[in-house]
């Protein structure tokens, strides 16, 4: 595609053209928010969340939909 940039949220791996800032409501929606893999949806970051995620092979994208942190405490 001609004339085009990289979507402007921080994570987002999407060319969007040069008169357009997101690549879609979920990266224009998430704009302040810096996450390891982008979730729009699109190609180029399924493509992206494949090659950062450990796991077995797969045929399809894999799509992240959100990261849990788990803290363990010491029992008292």
């Amino acid at each position: 595609m001609e004339n085009t940039k990289k979507c402007a949220h921080p994570s987002c791996a999407c060319d969007v053209a040069t008169d357009i800032e997101y690549c879609s409501t979920f990266c224009s929606g998430q704009a302040d928010t810096l996450d390891i893999v982008c979730s729009c949806g699109h190609a180029a970051c399924a493509e992206a969340a494949h090659a950062t995620l450990p796991g077995p092979e797969v045929s399809e994208p894999v799509y992240v939909v959100g990261i849990i942190e788990v803290t363990s405490y010491p029992e008292p």
